[in-house]
């Protein structure tokens, strides 16, 4: 989720979430670490921003990774799901920083 009008997902603490959800759920470690590494070997971070975006709606539709180690489709799944959850979780789990993300959707945050 790239920063708009609203912050990023990494902004909002995603990134956080995830590295403490890998470090209690670790069945997901190796589906995140195949995914990504499939990501680098493809040469993902090099695209333009548009192919990066097509790349990922074919990886949503399951049109990219036949060779992958994992399906690309369960990985992009699982990785939206997780970002959703670290965007908008109880602060407390290590996303939604500050409760941004419930202010965002017009929930009244109370300390």
């Amino acid at each position: 989720m790239p920063a708009d009008e609203d912050p990023s997902a990494t902004e909002l603490g995603a990134d956080r979430f995830l590295l403490g959800l890998l470090k209690k759920e670790s069945e997901f470690v190796p589906v995140y670490q195949a995914g990504l590494d499939e990501l680098v070997r493809m040469g993902f971070g090099g695209l333009e921003p548009a192919a990066q975006d097509a790349f990922l709606h074919g990886l949503e539709r399951g049109e990219v990774g036949a060779d992958w180690p994992v399906p690309g489709k369960r990985f992009f799944a699982l990785l939206v799901q997780h970002t959703v959850e670290g965007v908008y979780s109880d602060p407390g789990n290590g996303g939604n920083r500050d409760g941004a993300a419930w202010r965002m959707v017009g929930y009244e945050v109370t300390a």
